[in-house]
């Protein structure tokens, strides 16, 4: 499961502001194109939107989390308390663990490598990766190959392997596996 916010911007749009071929922004950054959230949507829309999509396609209910996890950057700005604890009170999980992870890009593997450790104990853990760049770049004069809003999740059983396929190039596609007591890894492979 995932979600997207429906807004595209794409590098011709960010080139027209800030003075640069769209070309030349892909180059440099990599992004053709990113999402925008709009001013209204949180982190945590972006990551409830993201989970029920993940437990949909898994066959499962918010019930069956034993915990869930949150890792996001961009929800920094809004202090205390992260998403991890609006997110699982629309879930309906009065009494859940709820964990914020605070930190962008590598919070989400952060968060995979906790909730390893954590599926002995909670069974089921939800990790979610959510970002809402789009509210912290302004995209104008320096926002060269601006960054934008996303979500992805990832369902973590004690017995079983998940795997994840990166939205966009050149991310790739995750794969991360338990590895009995010994904990998780995450290999990274070319698409």
């Amino acid at each position: 499961g995932a979600h997207l916010p429906e807004r595209i911007v794409t590098n011709a749009e960010i080139a027209a502001r800030v003075g640069k071929p769209a070309e030349w922004i892909e180059s440099a950054s990599g992004i053709r194109e990113r999402r925008w959230a709009s001013a209204e949507t949180s982190v945590a829309d972006l990551a409830v939107a993201a989970a029920e999509d993940c437990l949909a396609r898994g066959g499962s209910s918010p019930d069956q989390l034993g915990m869930i996890i949150v890792a996001s950057g961009s929800s920094a700005a809004n202090g205390f308390p992260g998403p991890a604890a609006a997110v699982a009170a629309r879930l309906g999980l009065e009494g859940t663990p709820a964990l914020d992870v605070p930190m962008a890009s590598a919070g989400s593997l952060f968060g995979l490598v906790m909730a390893a450790q954590f599926a002995d104990a909670y069974k089921d853990v939800l990790v979610i990766g959510a970002e809402k760049m789009s509210a912290i770049v302004e995209m104008g004069a320096g926002a060269d190959g601006a960054p934008g809003a996303g979500c992805g999740r990832q369902l973590r059983r004690p017995t079983v392997s998940c795997r994840c396929a990166a939205a966009s190039p050149p991310v790739g596609r995750w794969q991360c596996r338990r590895h009995g007591s010994a904990g998780s890894t995450a290999h990274r492979s070319e698409r």
